[in-house]
């Protein structure tokens, strides 16, 4: 009799805990229903109908109808592999995402993009790849200003630069000169309003819930600022190394680029995420400039993040031909650059009064010494601020300029902070002569030698005869 209580109450407990349980049971393994493994399977193939071996292949998930919040930094996480000697190729993975999108890149063809609907645990995309001129070398050097078209209809951004696809809160093969860099995930809500001026675009989501700006030049600019993570994801290609808000980003052909954020930044998988805000630039010219000013570059940084900078300028000298590479970081500030042998001319404008302060990168070639410039503003003398954090604070010493002078083993960082603004007029001026000057007036001061004595010569002559 005890026997047979005992076991109604073990009966009774199981069915208890069944019952109890069943939710999560069931809740477990409908989740597990919708994260299957799925294969993606393709060929790529030229224009002529030729395959394309080593090709890399990358797949990524696209953001649609997918809570965001319950989705962990492996769903983001990047798929890469390269096509066989037939041009074949295959993927397996977790399908977190209804929808994927793949890319196909090979140096000397264009890359290639498109997306595929997850409905089975096959699926198989074929690419048709074209074969490009490469561009020149300094692509990613020389900063000229292009201009955005944009098609509502389909999110698709295209400049003469900059190029992406904006979807579902998303921003799709976010690319520099056909490079597809990253694509980040920023909201779950579609755009408000998308407006261009010149090469700046600026997209807002709804009640500005997030902003989005976007400069159209070789340094792809790109500044985001969402009330949810703003999620990165590279692929393969790039390696990225973190270093609390500030991930630096390198590839093959010395290429570098980084993020920053005013908070610390998460970096997982080439995966990188970030709280609030995230700022994304190319390195470019300016790069070579700081090899040993990393300090300096990380703290202009914040201050371009923060609204405090107006525009950056890196100029050098390459075999007495003058380069200089402009970015505008607010669209309200102008700026024109005239360098010379001893002497930076910089007109600067800007249609509202709020303070800005001016980067100027200069390689060692620009002035022969560095550290003896006189720099005035609108024809007067400017003061040196007591440090960095004074330069890049122009509004901290009323309506006084001031200027800043970092110098490296490659060049210099001068920085002018401009308290109020509307046209201005900065000169940066070497205090010492430069060689090739001085030879020049070496070279005036024997030629008038020689005329004097000449004069003189035939003055004698005269009056012998």
């Amino acid at each position: 009799m005890s026997s047979m209580v005992r076991d109604r109450k073990v009966a009774i407990l199981f069915t208890t805990l069944l019952i109890f349980f069943s939710p999560v049971v069931l809740a477990l393994s409908v989740n597990a229903s919708d994260v299957q493994n799925v294969t993606i399977t393709g060929i790529v193939k030229d224009k002529d109908g030729n395959p394309v071996a080593h090709a890399t292949v990358t797949v990524k998930g696209v953001l649609q109808n997918e809570d965001l919040s319950k989705l962990g930094v492996e769903a983001f996480k990047s798929h890469t592999t390269t096509t066989g000697l037939n041009g074949s190729y295959q993927i397996q993975l977790k399908s977190y995402f209804s929808m994927y999108m793949i890319t196909v890149s090979k140096d000397g063809y264009k890359p290639a993009t498109d997306t595929v609907t997850i409905t089975g645990n096959k699926v198989t995309k074929d690419f048709s790849l074209e074969r490009e001129t490469p561009p020149p070398a300094d692509v990613w050097i020389y900063a000229q200003f292009g201009k955005f078209d944009v098609d509502r209809n389909t999110g698709q951004i295209t400049g003469d630069y900059v190029s992406f696809k904006i979807q579902n809160g998303s921003i799709l093969s976010y690319s520099v000169k056909d490079r597809v860099l990253f694509d980040v995930i920023y909201s779950n809500t579609l755009f408000e309003s998308i407006k261009t001026s010149g090469s700046e675009l600026i997209i807002t989501g709804p009640g500005e819930s997030y902003e989005i700006v976007v400069h159209d030049n070789p340094t792809g600019y790109l500044k985001i600022v969402s009330g949810n993570d703003i999620i990165f994801s590279f692929s393969n290609e790039y390696t990225l190394t973190r270093d609390n808000n500030l991930v630096n980003i390198s590839s093959t052909n010395n290429f570098s680029a980084s993020i920053l954020s005013t908070h610390k930044l998460q970096l997982q998988n080439n995966v990188v995420t970030a709280k609030d805000n995230a700022l994304f630039r190319i390195t470019g010219l300016a790069r070579e400039f700081e090899s040993d000013l990393a300090d300096t570059r990380e703290l202009i940084d914040k201050a371009i993040l923060e609204g405090k900078v107006g525009a950056e300028v890196s100029i050098r000298n390459e075999n007495n031909t003058f380069e200089n590479d402009s970015m505008i970081y607010d669209s309200s500030v102008s700026i024109n650059v005239n360098a010379s042998p001893s002497e930076i001319l910089l007109v600067v404008n800007g249609k509202n009064t709020q303070g800005k302060t001016i980067v100027i990168n200069t390689d060692k070639n620009i002035f022969k010494n560095l550290d003896k410039l006189d720099i005035r503003y609108d024809d007067k003398p400017v003061d040196m601020a007591d440090d960095i954090f004074d330069v890049l604070d122009p509004t901290n010493d009323g309506s006084n300029v001031e200027y800043g002078l970092f110098l490296g083993k490659n060049g210099a960082q001068i920085l002018v902070s401009i308290p109020h603004f509307s046209k201005h007029v900065i000169r940066i001026l070497s205090l010492s002569i430069e060689p090739e000057v001085l030879m020049q007036y070496v070279a005036l001061a024997v030629f008038c030698a020689i005329i004097v004595v000449i004069m003189a010569s035939f003055g004698m002559f005269r009056k012998a005869y």
